[in-house]
């Protein structure tokens, strides 16, 4: 699930490019920012899911 996330983000980086006129550098910081962020709750909400569910 991860991965596709990160495969969709990779396609929209030239139009992260284009429509914020950032640097390759700022995009990738951005992608890197929204990975952590989607990684961090889909593990969170995973934990939560598991300890509600028993």
């Amino acid at each position: 699930m991860i991965a596709i996330a990160f495969v969709l983000v990779l396609h929209l980086q030239t139009t992260l490019i284009d429509d914020l006129d950032a640097s390759y550098d700022q995009v990738l910081w951005i992608i890197d920012g929204y990975m952590l962020v989607f990684s961090v709750l889909l593990i969170t909400t995973g934990r939560l899911g598991d300890t509600a569910s028993t």
